[in-house]
């Protein structure tokens, strides 16, 4: 069967290791659980921040030894996080692996697509989340270990992106994508948006089921969820 692994990439766990978030990545549940319901692939997130007791942290911490330390893990492949990202990536031996990247994240997803790529040259990496969002193009530019990039909301590219892989079909169709074709880089236009967010599924009804390590996880932190989507700004994209 054909396996898609979602990461959420660490950030707080690299200024201090018991530190993180207890939390369910949200986002990649509500891709998770359209992906289960519109595909026949299996599909597991992995939260590379988590914590189930994470030590707060103090913004003086954060922006003076903190950050030194945190440039540190970013550079040192062999700190005990990057061990556990390739161990969780070997277990589950996905054929595609799909990363969020926020602008303050997008320096360990660039880690965690070099580390995949040297555990599988083969497999495919596609980023989505608001970085690549805002930055388009120029992602893939300067990532050469992702495949392909999502822009805007990536339920349906997602979904359409599975399908392509799976058929082996081209992906010039997938509004919303950008993806290298022959050595260069296409961008194929604008996605459209979920205007009617009722047909989502609701992304906690499979989180006992998608989640890595969902018994380590507090009541609490499957409890949040989204009052709206999108940004004030769209105008900007």
């Amino acid at each position: 069967m054909n396996t898609l692994l979602l990461i959420d990439p660490p950030y707080y766990r690299l200024y201090d290791p018991d530190s993180g978030l207890a939390r369910y990545p949200l986002s990649l549940g509500y891709l998770a659980n359209a992906v289960r319901h519109q595909t026949d692939w299996e599909v597991k997130v992995y939260n590379a921040d988590f914590n189930p007791r994470p030590k707060p942290l103090r913004i003086r911490y954060l922006s003076g030894k903190g950050f030194e330390k945190y440039l540190h893990t970013l550079e040192d492949t062999s700190v005990a996080i990057w061990s556990e990202v390739a161990a969780v990536i070997k277990q589950y031996r996905p054929r595609v692996l799909g990363i969020s990247c926020k602008s303050q994240t997008v320096g360990s997803a660039a880690i965690i697509a070099r580390l995949a790529k040297t555990i599988d040259p083969g497999l495919f990496i596609l980023a989505g989340g608001p970085h690549p969002s805002l930055v388009g193009v120029e992602f893939l530019q300067h990532f050469p270990a992702f495949d392909a990039a999502v822009r805007q909301e990536g339920e349906m590219v997602l979904v359409q992106v599975l399908e392509a892989i799976a058929k082996g079909k081209p992906f010039n169709t997938i509004g919303g994508l950008i993806h290298r074709k022959n050595g260069e880089i296409t961008d194929n236009g604008p996605g459209g948006y979920v205007h009617n967010l009722d047909v989502l599924p609701f992304p906690h009804e499979a989180a006992n089921q998608v989640l890595h390590e969902y018994d380590r996880y507090p009541k609490e932190s499957i409890s949040h969820n989204f009052a709206t989507r999108g940004c004030p700004f769209a105008y900007f994209f």
